[in-house]
C-alpha cells in the first residue's frame, strides 16, 4: 500500500510539474548578452523548443524536443567532440533554467544557460514593486511586455558592444537619455489618461533603441 502510494505521488508531482512549463516565449539578459527560447507544445515529441542566443555582435540558434520527467527536459545530441547536453529544469513558479554541457569551444561565448523567465513579465521583481509606475506596469501585461522588450534593448547597447566607435562616450550619453526617459515615463502618472501616456513612452523609446541595433544585421530577429 505505502509504495502505491509513494508512486502516486510521483505520478502526480510529474503531472504537476509538466503543466507549469507553459507554451510561449522565455529569456534572461544581461550586458551585451540575450538569449531567447519558444516553448510550443508537440504530441509527438512532448515539447518543441526553439530559441536564439547573441553575445555582442555572434548569434547562435538551438532547437531541441523532448519530454518532462521530474521536472526535467534533458536533450543529447552527437559523440566525442561534437556531443551536446542540454537540461531544462522547471522552478515552482513556471520559470526555468538551462544548462549546457560537452559543447565545442568555439561557441562557449554565446550561451543559453541562465534563468529564463516569461516575456509576459516585466523587467523587474513585481513582488518589490512600490511607486505608482512599478505597480501600473505590473497590473498591464501589455505595459509589462514593452517593459521587458524596451529593457532588453537597452541592456545590450549599454554593454558596448555594438558601437563600432567611442563606445565608453556613446554608453554615457546612452545613460543620460535613458535617465531624462525614466522622469518623463514616471510623470505619465500624472496623466488622465496614464496607460495610454505610458504605452506611447514605451514604444517611442524602444523605436529609439532599436534603431542603434538593429543598424546591425544580426539582430535584426529581436524586432519581430
Amino acid at each position: 500500500m505505502k509504495k502505491i502510494l509513494f508512486l502516486l505521488l510521483i505520478t502526480i508531482t510529474t503531472l504537476v510539474a509538466d503543466k507549469l512549463l507553459k507554451e510561449g516565449k522565455y529569456s534572461w539578459y544581461r550586458g551585451g548578452s540575450l538569449a531567447s527560447l519558444t516553448v510550443k507544445k508537440d504530441k509527438a515529441n512532448g515539447y518543441g523548443i526553439l530559441g536564439e542566443a547573441i553575445h555582442g555582435l555572434k548569434r547562435r540558434e538551438v532547437s531541441f524536443t523532448g519530454f518532462m520527467k521530474n521536472g526535467k527536459l534533458v536533450y543529447k545530441e552527437g559523440q566525442g567532440l561534437s556531443r551536446y547536453t542540454i537540461t531544462l529544469t522547471l522552478r515552482e513558479d513556471g520559470s526555468f533554467d538551462i544548462e549546457e554541457k560537452d559543447f565545442a569551444p568555439f561557441i562557449h561565448s554565446i550561451r543559453f544557460a541562465g534563468h529564463f523567465t516569461s516575456d509576459d513579465n516585466p523587467s523587474f521583481d513585481c513582488k518589490k514593486a512600490k511607486t505608482f509606475t512599478e505597480k501600473a506596469i505590473c497590473d498591464n501585461r501589455g505595459l509589462a511586455r514593452l517593459d521587458r522588450k524596451m529593457a532588453m534593448s537597452y541592456s545590450l547597447l549599454k554593454s558596448g558592444l555594438f558601437y563600432k566607435k567611442e563606445s565608453q562616450k556613446r554608453v554615457e550619453l546612452l545613460k543620460k537619455e535613458q535617465r531624462v526617459w525614466v522622469q518623463k515615463r514616471n510623470s505619465c502618472k500624472n496623466e488622465k489618461m496614464y496607460l495610454s501616456c505610458y504605452e506611447h513612452l514605451f514604444f517611442q523609446r524602444i523605436n529609439q533603441l532599436n534603431r542603434e541595433l538593429f543598424m546591425t544585421p544580426i539582430l535584426s530577429k529581436l524586432s519581430k
